[in-house]
């Protein structure tokens, strides 16, 4: 039987798969075969080209309603339809991230989907129409200077789009040179006719960059400098949680290690999905922390004089576990906040220094 993370990620890729459609890695749908034009199946992840004309969208039944009531119009009359809304898509997506001053190029892989429009003839003559979808994938190296769009080979108007110039990013041990990087994937092919539209349309567009040695992490230091002892303690609790890259139209799946300042792997996503970890309640001998045993009111009131009483006096040792989150990997206890507080650049020091005496061998 499947376990609840199983189920959960198995619901986020269908919805995934309902919504935006299969990528190269959803192996038994890469060569799909839809009964309808694909803009008909999909809500999003797609390019339209630039110089698709805005697409005009029904009013929103509900709308109506809310129309029709506030005029006082009968049931049997029909209420006027306003002007629709036009609806812009989008024609662009990308990232952008920090890369080392000495990097010269990046290289970019792109991949999207195409659907192609098919005839055949069923039984009686009759013509039956249907679009394939067939699996795009270009790589190519951006050198990371000023200059034109890169035109993507063989793809009839898709390009990469960049933006660089140098700039400085601020780090525990003062401010660094980098340079900033937006790469864009553009849809500059020719429109196609309505009954065609979608022959033009780059469908489940993802970016993935594919040398992340040289990305360079971009850090919260807003609990850095700050008197408050709670920004403190979450700034050392979150230190390893840092941003790779940001997404423009798109969201972005990344994967790093930022003790080592490493990156497995940066993509676009259009369905961002992320990790929550649980928080566990530690075993704490005399401390009552059952939610059935803490609904009676005078357990309850024993309980957090108790609790008051261990973290006045400190008596509560470094091998009783408190609340611990697993993805920060460790633990924080209470008898540590009022050293951690008095440290100068309290929580950031506290990382460096976590094994002097007072502090617990794990930390959060």
């Amino acid at each position: 039987m499947a376990n609840s993370a199983e189920i959960r990620a198995r619901l986020a890729t269908e919805l995934r798969l309902d919504l935006i459609g299969p990528s190269y890695r959803d192996t038994a749908l890469v060569n799909e075969v839809l009964p309808d034009p694909p803009s008909r199946w999909y809500l999003t992840g797609f390019l339209v080209p630039v110089d698709t004309p805005s697409r005009r969208k029904a009013r929103d039944p509900q709308e109506e309603m809310d129309t029709a009531e506030q005029a006082g119009a009968d049931d049997d009359e029909t209420p006027d339809r306003g002007a629709s809304n036009p609806r812009s898509l989008p024609s662009s997506m990308g990232l952008s991230l920090l890369v080392e001053p000495k990097t010269q190029a990046l290289r970019v892989t792109c991949r999207w989907g195409e659907y192609h429009r098919e005839e055949s003839e069923r039984d009686g003559g009759r013509k039956e129409v249907h679009w394939r979808r067939e699996q795009r994938v270009v790589t190519c190296d951006v050198p990371l200077r000023a200059g034109p769009p890169i035109v993507l080979g063989d793809t009839d108007g898709l390009e990469i789009a960049r933006h660089v110039r140098p700039t400085q990013v601020r780090d525990e041990t003062g401010s660094r040179n980098v340079v900033a990087v937006s790469l864009f994937l553009v849809n500059r092919r020719t429109p196609s006719t309505d009954e065609f539209e979608d022959k033009a349309t780059a469908f489940q567009a993802e970016i993935e960059i594919d040398i992340p040695a040289s990305i360079v992490a971009r850090s919260d230091l807003s609990g850095l400098d700050t008197s408050d002892d709670d920004a403190r303690i979450a700034d050392l609790h979150y230190r390893d949680v840092v941003d790779w890259a940001v997404g423009h139209n798109v969201s972005i799946e990344a994967e790093g290690d930022a003790e080592n300042g490493k990156c497995r792997y940066i993509r676009t996503c259009w369905l961002p999905t992320t990790f929550v970890p649980r928080l566990v309640p530690g075993d704490i001998a005399g401390v009552e922390l059952g939610m059935e045993a803490l609904a009676d009111a005078a357990a309850a009131r024993n309980a957090l004089e108790t609790s008051q009483s261990f973290i006045a006096t400190g008596s509560i040792s470094s091998k009783h576990a408190y609340p611990v989150c697993p993805l920060a990997g460790g633990r924080l206890q209470p008898h540590c906040w009022p050293r951690l507080a008095a440290a100068p650049s309290a929580s950031r020091t506290a990382s460096r220094c976590w094994r002097m005496p007072g502090f617990s061998t794990r930390f959060g």
